[in-house]
């Protein structure tokens, strides 16, 4: 018993007609055998469940019951529905990995069945028109019900699921950054997870936030999908920090050119490394590059190889073993004569002070022969010796090679096996 509005005490069932009581506990009767028949229509007319080891049968024919049970108790009048298995329903799916818009599918095939059921029960039991639209009234409010019930609980879950990924991801991603991963077979098998490729190249890249905790360009990672350019970030208080994936030579420019498109703040650009175990590395790269578009360069986005003389600023010696070998790359490639010849030619002239009499003179040569050695050494390096800035870097180039000329890694591109000279 209970009083409504109208402070009028009823019966319970005083809500639904007498014969529409009826048709549902007709239906009860043989609730296991149309819940069973649900089942086999769902499975034949939504695709994920055809065969599917995710979902049992016995599982989706035992909720298609339950789905049944309780659009038909509603029928009677029964005010105490239970909506347990419904949530419990929903809950399952998304532990299954059933998509939401598979779950609505086979809703959609359940409230066919039930106004199926409805209509069929109603004419056999022949009642009139009036209690026939009754009966599907009800049935259509309490088969909503169930389905809302389902897939909210189906959205708590998914919802949660997405929390413990993206933290999971996070943690991943903030392991990889610190190199915090050795064995190559757990970085290959990190790649995978975070959508990678295990083989690279790759590019760091370090973003100024310009407020705390908001990313410094907000979806990056599907701003750069879209430009064939897979990625991986994570967000630090000042920071927004990530690797891409540069498959392709050109991949490079392309990702720059979308950052300068993007960016409203400070960005640094590794130089391209293909091991995921040096991503430490390329983020302190990435770091250097950023202070030096932070230093006003004119260039909000810099590559850690755009500007020498910045990126020796950090004082680190790995950073000016890596500018020589930047700045003498084509060089080095060259035969180990030629390559001396130049260098020799180099350092006279800067002890020269510029003047190419005064190298030609110390070096025995005709002052035509040092200035084509010059323009070689120009062709070979990038760098114009008429501009101050390129030759202060061949200068700091120059200087580490002296430094550092026993370290093999300043000798590793270097190709001994030819012979010869100018």
């Amino acid at each position: 018993m209970r009083v409504d509005e109208d402070d009028r005490i009823h019966d319970p069932e005083a809500d639904v007609p007498t014969d529409v009581a009826a048709l549902g506990r007709a239906l009860l009767l043989r609730v296991e055998e149309l819940g069973a028949d649900l089942a086999d229509a769902v499975v034949s007319q939504v695709p994920f469940y055809d065969g599917s080891a995710t979902v049992p049968i016995t599982e989706l024919r035992a909720n298609c019951v339950d789905h049944l049970r309780f659009v038909f108790t509603a029928l009677t009048g029964d005010e105490q529905l239970d909506l347990s298995a419904a949530d419990a329903t929903g809950r399952q799916r998304a532990d299954d990995g059933v998509p939401l818009a598979t779950l609505l599918a086979a809703y959609r095939v359940g409230f066919r069945h039930i106004w199926e059921h409805v209509l069929g029960e109603s004419r056999a039991a022949q009642v009139d028109t009036e209690t026939m639209l009754a009966a599907t009234e009800v049935a259509v409010v309490a088969h909503d019900s169930f389905a809302h019930a389902a897939t909210a609980a189906h959205g708590e879950v998914v919802a949660a699921q997405l929390v413990r990924h993206g933290e999971r991801r996070a943690a991943l991603v903030d392991a990889l950054l610190s190199g915090r991963i050795g064995e190559r077979a757990t970085v290959w098998e990190l790649a995978g997870i975070l959508g990678l490729g295990v083989t690279g190249p790759y590019v760091a890249v370090s973003m100024s936030v310009a407020t705390l905790g908001q990313p410094a360009i907000a979806g990056i990672e599907e701003q750069l999908m879209s430009r064939d350019l897979a990625s991986v970030w994570l967000l630090r208080p000042e920071r927004q920090i990530g690797i891409v994936e540069i498959r392709q030579p050109d991949r490079l420019a392309v990702l720059t050119d979308r950052l300068r498109t993007l960016a409203t703040a400070p960005v640094g650009v590794s130089a391209p490394f293909d091991d995921l175990n040096d991503a430490h590395d390329a983020v302190v790269m990435a770091e250097v590059a950023l202070q030096s578009a932070r230093a006003g360069t004119g260039m909000l986005v810099r590559v850690f190889e755009d500007s020498p003389l910045a990126l020796a600023a950090s004082g680190s010696p790995e950073m000016l073993q890596r500018v020589a070998r930047n700045v003498f790359a084509r060089l080095d490639e060259q035969r180990p004569a030629d390559r001396d010849l130049l260098i020799e030619t180099l350092s006279a002239w800067l002890d020269a002070g510029g003047s190419t009499a005064q190298t030609a003179e110390a070096l025995f040569l005709h002052p035509n022969t040092v200035r084509q050695r010059l323009h070689r050494l120009e062709e070979y390096t990038g760098r114009s010796i008429s501009d101050p800035r390129q030759v202060a870097e061949l200068c700091l180039a120059l200087e580490v090679r002296r430094r550092w000329a026993v370290d093999s890694t300043m000798n590793q591109p270097m190709k001994d096996q030819h012979r010869g000279g100018l």
